[in-house]
């Protein structure tokens, strides 16, 4: 009864299809599906070029098609196609159907209550192992509201996690800039640059603080304040 009168109610075979299409050659642009940046190039996340020896049967997807690990669709591994390119022949892609927007799919599949959905339907011998079956999938409802109400929709979800999205780039750039000190402090040190033979450390208490709780809400403050000062300088 919550759902807008205009908003239809349809399963997932109806919204999407799966396309099946190998590459035959290789030759098309390696991509790869990550949690956290999506569907990108494989270059760009790899440490190393991709071993595979043979990539003629890796499967194709074009611009604005869902890719989704079978294996991890359980934990919400979907991607959005921003180019031509081929996947994992164990990846499932699908096209739209209709007025139905991809990215408002993708981010519905990523929400908790799709991702318990299909844990319970995957298949296999156990965790890990379990895969979504595209047929299984199929049988899931979901609400589906008119185009544009779905790109509305995108549209809010961008709007409010923008904020929360420069914070955490800020705070990771912060922590890759620690992580390379401390590699700079301990080549300094196993070097011989650094001398910390006069160094005195500490030694470790085991004793409980007392005042547990008025320290933890000293750095709750400091938390705060130290980012409405970074508020107030952007």
């Amino acid at each position: 009864p919550e759902v807008p009168a205009h908003w239809e109610v349809k399963r997932i075979k109806n919204v999407i299809r799966e396309r099946d299409t190998r590459s035959g050659t290789g030759h098309h642009e390696l991509l790869s599906l990550t949690r956290k940046l999506g569907l990108v190039r494989h270059s760009e996340v790899a440490s190393r070029p991709a071993s595979a020896s043979d990539f003629a049967n890796y499967k194709v997807c074009m611009p604005g098609e869902i890719v989704m690990n079978r294996m991890q669709a359980w934990s919400g591994m979907f991607g959005l196609a921003a180019e031509e390119g081929m996947v994992s022949p164990d990846y499932a892609v699908f096209a739209p159907i209709g007025d139905t927007v991809a990215a408002y799919l993708v981010t519905l599949f990523k929400t908790p209550i799709f991702v318990q959905q299909f844990a319970k339907l995957s298949q296999g011998i156990g965790d890990g192992f379990n895969r979504l079956y595209t047929p299984t999938m199929g049988q899931v409802p979901i609400v589906l509201p008119s185009s544009a109400d779905q790109f509305k929709i995108l549209a809010h979800i961008e709007a409010e996690t923008r904020e929360l999205g420069q914070l955490q780039a800020r705070f990771e750039n912060e922590i890759s800039l620690i992580n390379e000190y401390r590699e700079r402090l301990i080549a300094d040190v196993v070097t011989g640059k650094l001398d910390v033979r006069g160094v005195e450390i500490t030694a470790f208490s085991d004793e409980p603080l007392d005042d547990l709780e008025e320290t933890e809400e000293e750095l709750d403050t400091d938390a705060e304040e130290g980012l409405e000062g970074a508020d107030a300088e952007d």
